[in-house]
């Protein structure tokens, strides 16, 4: 957790009663005292200001729910002398439930959220590789070396990973025996044009090699930039233990944390074709001669993944890895944001931040942590060969 105690917020309403209840010496102050020139004073430096007079009386309670996270696992034992390494292959099988937590559609608290591409595709996918490995497994002849493999579905991903934290906190196996985590996190949407994103690659020494290997002699096109910060799913939890790992996308759409993430809007076809290339691949680490040695990055802490609310602030798109070095392309706006208010669309591509200069997500994800809901700023982006600046408005998460 980011803190040991709770955290108060008062209403602005409130502490404008309070400042004008207070004594101050208005000798000291350049102008009438507000909150706004309190607060333009405070952003010049760092400062405390008593409020003479005033007292003020806190009290709080902290309660502690516990969490259930029941993970569900199988192994499918190796073969020879790579029999007590493992390779895992995983998915979270819990949603939002009645979207009173994560829903982007608050005002429809109360509806099911069924979760057909968050995350049910996932676990149908782990399910379809289950039995691919399976079968071939059986097919190695005596002399094959194989790694083992662990099939494992999560719970509670979506309270803050808690499912695949306590995997990593109390292993079945040594973490040090995991060679390789593959994660299918919303596979569901690829789609005719639709696009595959791969992500993870610069973990482990040889992966890139090794998927371009097996995904491209499948004639399967992807990406490897990621468009989502990390944390975001569970292969965030071994890499912050040093376990390589990689993970399967398809990216997010309109339907994503709603109720209305159903099964007619998936396309089934796609989400098997990326089960098989999962299976495919985990046959191949599995065999995999040589170690996936951890090369980083080193992702944060687990501290920091269980509280992976960092940003302060809810743009409104999702960004796509298309940009290749020269900007973000933007693949979703969603409504009712302030990039829908602003005017941006899907599309458009991302070139310029307040000023700076964009040339792919890690860019736009670096500065997004410096702002506050209510910040202004002027975007700017390219559209139809045309370069299109909107000025957004921030909100809160």
């Amino acid at each position: 957790p980011l803190t040991t105690g709770p955290i108060l917020s008062v209403a602005r309403s409130r502490v404008e009663e309070l400042i004008g209840a207070a004594k101050f010496d208005e000798a000291k102050f350049d102008e009438a005292i507000s909150l706004e020139s309190l607060t333009a004073r405070a952003n010049q430096g760092a400062v405390v200001e008593d409020l003479p007079g005033v007292s003020v009386t806190l009290a709080a309670e902290v309660d502690r729910d516990a969490v259930v996270a029941e993970n569900v696992g199988a192994v499918l034992p190796g073969r020879g002398t790579l029999a007590s390494e493992y390779v895992v292959i995983t998915a979270h099988h819990d949603g939002l439930g009645d979207g009173a937590v994560n829903s982007r559609r608050p005002d429809r608290y109360g509806e099911v959220h069924p979760g057909a591409d968050a995350n049910a595709s996932g676990v149908a996918g782990l399910l379809v590789a289950a039995r691919l490995v399976t079968a071939a497994y059986d097919r190695l002849g005596p002399g094959d070396d194989a790694r083992s493999v662990i099939f494992l579905s999560f719970g509670a991903s979506q309270r803050d990973f808690a499912g695949s934290t306590r995997y990593v906190e109390r292993p079945p196996r040594p973490l040090r025996d995991h060679s390789l985590v593959i994660n299918l996190d919303m596979i569901g949407t690829l789609g005719d044009n639709g696009r595959l994103e791969v992500g993870g690659l610069d973990s482990g020494v040889g992966l890139e090699t090794l998927l371009r290997e097996t995904l491209e002699a499948r004639g399967q096109t992807f990406d490897t930039t990621p468009s989502l910060p990390a944390p975001w799913s569970d292969h965030d939890v071994f890499i912050a233990e040093q376990i390589p790992a990689v993970y399967f996308h398809t990216g997010l759409t309109d339907n994503y944390r709603s109720p209305d993430d159903t099964v007619d809007t998936l396309d089934l076809a796609g989400g098997a074709r990326i089960a098989r290339h999962a299976a495919t691949l985990t046959v191949a680490a599995a065999m995999h001669s040589e170690p996936f040695d951890f090369s980083g990055p080193a992702g944060p802490a687990r501290d920091d993944l269980a509280s992976p609310g960092t940003l302060r602030v809810r743009v409104g798109i999702a960004p796509s890895a298309g940009g290749l070095g020269k900007g973000m392309r933007i693949s979703q706006v969603f409504e009712d944001t302030s990039a829908a208010e602003a005017g941006l669309k899907r599309g458009d591509l991302l070139i310029e931040w307040d000023g700076k200069t964009i040339t792919g997500v890690d860019d736009w994800q670096a500065i997004l942590p410096e702002h506050t809901p209510g910040d202004e700023v002027t975007a700017t982006v390219e559209r139809g060969g045309k370069r299109v600046r909107v000025r957004l408005k921030l909100r809160g998460q």
